[in-house]
C-alpha cells in the first residue's frame, strides 16, 4: 500500500520539507495499521526540523511527535477496525504521514474525545497533568504564556483539580481572550508592571509552583514571586533567553529549580501509569485555543 509522508532530509524549515511516496511493508502479528486523523505542529517540532532542540535530529526523518488515526487494520487482539488510537511514545517514524504502522502495543485505544481531542492528549495536555502534580495542596501556581495549547491545558486541569492559579500572557488581547475562556482565573500581563499586582495576590495565597515556558525576564519573575521554599518547573524557552536566577532568592528563600521533559517522565513510568494518565485528561472538556488546520 502506497502513501505520502513528509521527510526532512536536513536541517530545514517548515516550508522546506518533501513530501514523498512511501510503501507499507507487510503487516506483523501484534501490528495495526493507522490511517492519520490529526497531527499537530508543535514548537519542538520545528526545532527538531531545524536541529535545534535538546537532543540532535538524525535525519533523514519523518518529523511529528504526536497526532491521532483509525485503524485501518489489526493483527493485535486488543485493537479492531475503525479505532481510534494515538501513539504512546515517540514512535520510530513520525506522525506527519498519511499512514503508521507498528506494534499495537505502542498505542492508546482512545474512548470518548474526538480524533481533534485526541491529536493533542499525548503531549501538551499529558505534560500539563504531570507537572501539576508536583503540586502539594497548598498555595497557588503561577504559569506563563498561558494562551498557548498546554496553557490551556493547564487552566482547565486546575480548574478541575480546584488549584488556585496566577496566569500570565504577553499582550491584553490574548488576556481578554484567555479571561473569556476561563473568568475564574487570575490572569495578568507578563510584565514587570504585574509583579505588585501579583504581590497583592500572592499576599493571599503565596505561590508554590512556577511552570516556566518562557525563559528569560519572564522566568526570573516568576523566581521573584516565588514563595520560601517554592519551585519552578522550566518547560520551555520561548524567549530564546536563558532563565536568569537570584543569588539572594535561591540561598534565603531556598528555591528549587528544575527542568521537564515529558520523555524522561515516560521512562520512568509503566504503560499502565501513563494510560491511567490518559483516561483521566479524556474525562476533562480540556479547552484549546483556536488553531489553523491543513490538509497534507
Amino acid at each position: 500500500m502506497k502513501f505520502r509522508k513528509a521527510l526532512a532530509t536536513e536541517p530545514c524549515s517548515l516550508n522546506q520539507l518533501e513530501i514523498v511516496e512511501a510503501e507499507l511493508g507487510e503487516l506483523h502479528e501484534g501490528e495495526i495499521r493507522v490511517k492519520m486523523a490529526y497531527a499537530p505542529i508543535r514548537h519542538s517540532d520545528l526545532n527538531h526540523l531545524s536541529d535545534n532542540y535538546g537532543t540532535a535530529s538524525c535525519y533523514p526523518f519523518t518529523p511529528g511527535g504526536e497526532g491521532s488515526g483509525w485503524v485501518v487494520e489489526s493483527r493485535h487482539s486488543a485493537f479492531s477496525e475503525g479505532d481510534l488510537v494515538i501513539p504512546l511514545n515517540r514512535m520510530e517514524e513520525g506522525t506527519w504521514s498519511e499512514m503508521w504502522q507498528a506494534s499495537g502495543d505502542l498505542f492508546y485505544k482512545v474512548q470518548s474525545i474526538s480524533a481533534k481531542q485526541a491529536a493533542t492528549l499525548r503531549i501538551n495536555a499529558l505534560s500539563a497533568l504531570l507537572m501539576l502534580e508536583n503540586y502539594r495542596g497548598e498555595g497557588a501556581v503561577l504559569v506563563n504564556a498561558a494562551n498557548s495549547h498546554i496553557g490551556f491545558c493547564l487552566l482547565t486541569i486546575a480548574q478541575e483539580q480546584s488549584i488556585p492559579i496566577v496566569a500570565t500572557v504577553r499582550n491584553e488581547s490574548s488576556m481578554a481572550a484567555l479571561q473569556a475562556e476561563f473568568p475564574e482565573a487570575t490572569i495578568r500581563l507578563d510584565d514587570r508592571e504585574m509583579i505588585e499586582e501579583i504581590q497583592a495576590f500572592a499576599q493571599k495565597t503565596p505561590i508554590n509552583l512556577a511552570l516556566n515556558a518562557v525563559g528569560g525576564e519572564s522566568g526570573f519573575r516568576q523566581l521573584n514571586l516565588l514563595n520560601k521554599g517554592g519551585t519552578q518547573i522550566t518547560y520551555g524557552g520561548l524567549s530564546g533567553s536563558p532563565t536568569k536566577t537570584s543569588a539572594s532568592a535561591l540561598i534565603f528563600k531556598n528555591l528549587t529549580i528544575k527542568g521537564f521533559w515529558l520523555q524522561s517522565e515516560l521512562e520512568k513510568m509503566t504503560k499502565t501509569e501513563v494510560c491511567q494518565r490518559l483516561r483521566t485528561l479524556e474525562a476533562l472538556d480540556l479547552k484549546t485555543p483556536e488553531v489553523e488546520w491543513f490538509t497534507f
